[in-house]
């Protein structure tokens, strides 16, 4: 009986071992995984913020290029302009 703890003590030694190097592995390979998906959300995030920034630049051209129709429009439309002039 002596003889078989001594033999099943290491065994078990070498089984909690095996199982706790396994869950630092699997760990491990799940913060490189949840790295990586972070860089690449932070790449989206980066392209996103550009997109929002040339669409605002874009919608700020646009609004400006308006207001300059309707000046434009409102110029050929004023009313003549009144002589000052005395004619005799």
């Amino acid at each position: 009986m002596e003889v078989a703890v001594h033999l099943i003590q290491p065994a078990l030694a070498g089984l909690i071992i095996a199982l706790i190097l396994d869950r630092l592995i699997a760990k491990s390979n799940h913060a490189s995984h949840q790295h990586s998906r972070d860089l690449d959300l932070n790449l989206v995030c980066d392209e996103l913020v550009i997109e929002v920034h040339a669409k605002e630049q874009k919608r700020a051209q646009l609004t400006h290029s308006q207001e300059l129709d309707v000046l434009e429009g409102s110029w050929s439309e004023a009313p003549p302009m009144i002589s000052t002039t005395c004619s005799a």
